[in-house]
């Protein structure tokens, strides 16, 4: 029987890597009877982590979807990758839920991509629920982990459990909120009283009439302190912190409870970016209203093609139903939906609002497409990723290979979307770039596994441009006589230097028509050929201005073909007369890393080239922004995982051309051959 929208539960399971996240997914679907084993990521047989990919790697690479049912509510976990590597998978998860478990490994405390993911939550305004993981392990400081969690994400984080016994010794976790009614426990870590002093302090401020009560000594009831801390959570004032060992089942039990009883169903009024038909306007929906969905996750199987995994946000699929897709304006009909656990899919006739189901073959899909009821067009805020910052070049290894290239990528660009490729103007290359080189692998791993496709790879060319800094004039003659009639063309130019990002200018001083007025246009296709090639080292020409300012023609032999070339030629000899120059990418990068670090990653960021253009500090974590030369860092991905052990990330987005040291540029001319140029009179 299919629940209300009410008894759903939407959670994403979010965080660092290693932080037992698919094992803690495993577990609550074990104890929830979802499943009859509970399997073991370093075994490769979990429920979640079902791609080979994963199980080799013994890790997510994807978003996964679990289900079950806990005392008359059902609950949707999606698993998410926890290495910044793969945070497209896991941003993605977000449309799909209303809560996060933001999870935090008990030994290893607040790590650079908890701190990403908690932002993330924040930003799109889910309700969040720290779950700490592994308290079994040695050496634990839980009370200094609590302090540490409330330093970085405010004073809002407290726990509503605790743990009793330490380390290896553990043996459960005990309430906070059910003291009064529970004995006081010698072994427990930290003090129960004071975290429930503190809890009942910070919920009675979300209800004004529970605040009198507690003023005037009044200590609230159960149902009205759980009744408040939900609100407390639905609003972000409140980050419940709850403590759990997986493997072992402690506090997994109550983790289903909590869930169960303080986080958000699926009912009521959405609390997600939606937009009028043409995308402009935000209006708000309730559950209830016409049917409306998201496709949060795109996956294309070999065998059963593309699956589109869809969150319903209002209304009631039915099965056969036909829905308007805003983004393309066509209609789709959705001939059959299935509950997704794993791999594993269950066909259904209808699902409400809150539930995540998966619908097949509709290739009319995409990442980030809203469904709608045709009658009231809506449409999802356009999902926003972050930039890929790792690139290699592709070529086919087989010449029979390359037209099946292009439309295997496209798919896998289809599935992820911080996997891109295209074709780089300047260097002719096509480029494929993602977060990381780990990504990277993986992804033409499946190009190989899925597309029995095989490329080469490299580091790409640098995309170098070229410009001037000063002002030269240049001439060309062309005269060539071969028998009847022959070519002729004369012309007179001057170069300069614009301001940077204003592209090239044409500008025509012609007097007395010494150029006649039909061959001036030639002149000019000429010099914009000229643009593409570059004079020193085969890259564009940016930022200049070409003035011609006189010429000579002859009546019989002058031609546009003529005019054309010598306005090319011309361009040549005042362009490298008039101080040339090659321009590189400028690079700003964002580096977050443990403080520790600070000292290695400014030294290394000195030695290339980088320019530090700020410093700050998120509680334990720095926060450094540079500029630097893209030549300087084609691999930092790699560099920074090995200064910083795993612990430091990064973004970086272009931020402009700057000129290339004297030195430097030098070697980068020598290398490309320079275009000859026929001696002519």
């Amino acid at each position: 029987m299919a629940p209300s929208s009410a008894d759903i539960r939407t959670l994403a399971l979010a965080g660092h890597g290693d932080t037992g996240k698919t094992t803690l997914a495993e577990a609550m679907l074990f104890r929830a009877g979802a499943i009859k084993r509970q399997g073991r990521v370093s075994e490769g047989s979990t429920t979640l982590d079902h791609d080979q990919d994963e199980k080799e790697a013994r890790h997510s690479i994807d978003a996964s979807v679990g289900r079950l049912e806990w005392k008359g509510r059902r609950f949707y976990l999606v698993d998410t990758p926890g290495y910044p590597d793969f945070i497209g998978a896991a941003l993605s998860a977000f449309p799909a839920v209303e809560s996060v478990l933001l999870c935090v490994n008990a030994a290893r405390g607040v790590s650079v991509n908890t701190r990403r993911m908690w932002d993330a939550a924040t930003q799109a305004g889910k309700a969040r629920v720290i779950v700490v993981t592994k308290i079994d392990a040695e050496n634990l400081d839980l009370p200094g982990l609590v302090r540490e969690l409330r330093e970085t994400f405010g004073e809002g984080v407290l726990p509503v459990n605790l743990p009793v016994g330490r380390g290896p010794a553990v043996k459960e976790v005990v309430s906070v909120l059910a003291l009064p009614h529970v004995p006081r426990h010698e072994d427990v870590e930290g003090d129960e009283a004071e975290a429930r002093r503190s809890l009942v302090d910070k919920v009675v401020e979300e209800d004004e009439a529970l605040m009198t009560k507690y003023l005037e000594g009044e200590a609230p009831g159960d149902q009205e302190l759980r009744q408040a801390l939900g609100h407390a959570i639905g609003s972000g004032n409140i980050v419940p912190v709850l403590f759990t060992a997986p493997e072992k089942g402690i506090g997994v039990a109550e983790l289903l409870d909590f869930v169960e009883a303080e986080l958000p169903g699926a009912d009521g009024e959405l609390h997600h970016p939606l937009r009028d038909a043409e995308g402009a306007a935000p209006i708000t929906l309730r559950s209830n209203a016409p049917f409306c969905a998201v496709v949060w996750k795109t996956a294309i199987d070999s065998f059963v093609g593309k699956q589109s995994f869809l969150r319903i946000l209002s209304g009631t699929f039915r099965e056969g139903m036909e829905v308007l897709v805003p983004r393309t304006g066509r209609t789709e009909k959705l001939a059959h939906g299935f509950l997704p656990q794993g791999k594993e899919e269950t066909p259904v006739k209808e699902a409400v609002a809150g539930e995540i189901l998966v619908v097949t073959k509709i290739e009319g899909l995409a990442l980030g497409d809203t469904l709608c009821d045709p009658a009231r067009p809506v449409r999802y805020a356009p999902l926003a990723w972050p930039d890929s910052m790792v690139s290699l070049a592709l070529e086919a290894k087989s010449s029979n290979d390359e037209q099946k290239l292009g439309p295997a990528l496209s798919k896998l660009m289809e599935e992820d979307p911080t996997f891109r490729v295209e074709v780089h103007r300047e260097t002719k290359e096509r480029v494929a770039s993602g977060m990381s080189g780990l990504h990277l692998q993986a992804v033409l791993g499946r190009l190989k596994r899925r597309f029995h496709l095989d490329v080469a790879t490299h580091v790409p060319r640098i995309p170098y441009r070229e410009t001037v800094q000063g002002r030269a004039e240049g001439h060309h003659r062309h005269k060539k006589q071969t028998g009847g009639r022959g070519q002729f063309a004369e012309v007179y130019v001057r170069v300069w230097a614009k301001e940077r990002g204003s592209g090239f200018e044409f500008v025509d001083s012609v007097v007395g028509g010494t150029v006649p007025r039909q061959f001036i246009p030639a002149v000019e296709k000429g010099a914009r050929a000229a643009l593409e090639k570059g004079f020193l080292a085969g890259y564009p020409v940016v930022d200049v201005a070409l003035e011609l300012y006189d010429g000579k023609d002859h009546p019989v032999d002058s031609s546009e073909a003529s005019f054309k070339l010598a306005g090319e030629r011309g361009f040549r000899d005042a362009f490298l007369k008039a101080k040339p120059v090659l321009l590189e990418p400028v690079m700003r990068l964002g580096i977050v890393i443990p403080s520790r670090f600070m000292g290695d990653i400014t030294g290394d960021l000195n030695k290339r080239r980088g320019r530090i253009q700020g410093m700050d500090s998120r509680g334990s974590l720095q926060v450094i922004e540079a500029l630097v030369p893209l030549a300087e860092i084609p691999n930092y991905s790699t560099e920074l995982r090995s200064i910083t052990g795993g612990e430091g990330s990064y973004s970086m987005v272009h931020d402009h051309y700057d000129v290339v040291p004297n030195s430097l540029a030098e070697a980068i001319i020598s290398r490309h051959s320079k275009p000859g140029e026929e001696d002519e009179e």
